[in-house]
């Protein structure tokens, strides 16, 4: 080699042998400047080597550093990937849980759960169902309630109508069971018929078999046409005018008798 800033030479030593054993050693020694090329490429090589030895000797280190960074990396990656999904599981999360408490209230009958619609995908157009669902559900229990309201009122007119009639009233179903009676119509026959609900024409018996008997007999013979009889019973002397029609199909059916105590017109007559 050549200290720094002068040329490569090269330097060589070479011992020669005496011709008597009493010779000093002796040695031969040569030096020649290196051509310019091979210096050049000497020092190339001697850089080169030099650079090798400093990377084998970093080598460890910037081993540990990719393991380091790489390690870094993965727990970055892990972290971002945790909380995508839990951000993706907290956007898909909360649109079920409001469906699931508006579900639980609509079995409970509440129908005004509105669930929010956060999306426009699948979930989005199941919760827009499900909003028109408990809309279409609240606007038929109005609509049923509405009607039920005017059921009872109608009834209860017609319960109060009834229990002011001097007259007598019955309604039987199709099978001539007795549906309904008034209370003018207990006190024409003079027994109290809230005991023959549910009972069949043929089933009564004694005075009010008399009265049931010609009633069976128009019905039977005159079916879904008007008819006008009177009745004379025998046991309390009283005379009565009953009429009886048909009830309209859409109703159920059956038939409704009237009947009045005329025994004072006859004998006034």
């Amino acid at each position: 080699d050549a200290p720094e800033g002068r040329p490569l030479a090269l330097h060589v030593v070479v011992p020669i042998a005496g011709l008597a054993l009493a010779d000093e050693s002796r040695y031969l020694q040569l030096r020649q400047a290196v051509p310019s090329g091979l210096a050049r490429s000497a020092e190339a090589v001697e850089s080169a080597y030099r650079d090798y030895r400093e990377l084998a000797l970093s080598r460890q280190g910037l081993r540990r550093i990719y393991i380091v960074t790489l390690t870094l990396a993965l727990l970055m990656a892990l972290f971002v990937a945790v909380s995508l999904a839990v951000i993706l599981a907290n956007r898909l999360a909360a649109p079920l849980g409001n469906l699931a408490q508006a579900t639980q209230a609509v079995a409970r009958g509440d129908f005004s759960q509105r669930p929010p619609v956060t999306s426009r995908d699948e979930l989005g157009v199941l919760t827009e169902s499900f909003n028109s669902m408990t809309r279409q559900l609240d606007e038929a229990r109005r609509v049923v309630e509405s009607n039920r309201i005017a059921l009872e009122t109608a009834k209860a007119s017609l319960e109060n109508v009834l229990a002011n009639l001097s007259a007598g009233v019955l309604v039987l179903d199709r099978d001539l069971r007795l549906a309904i009676s008034n209370r003018g119509a207990a006190d024409i026959l003079g027994s109290d018929l809230a005991g023959l609900a549910g009972r069949s024409l043929a089933e009564w018996q004694g005075p009010l078999g008399a009265f049931a008997g010609p009633v069976r007999e128009q019905l039977r013979v005159h079916g879904a046409r008007n008819w006008q009889l009177e009745i004379a019973l025998k046991s309390s002397g009283k005379t009565l005018l009953a009429r009886g029609a048909a009830l309209p199909e859409s109703t159920g059916g059956g038939y409704v008798l009237v009947f009045d105590d005329i025994t004072q017109l006859i004998q006034a007559q």
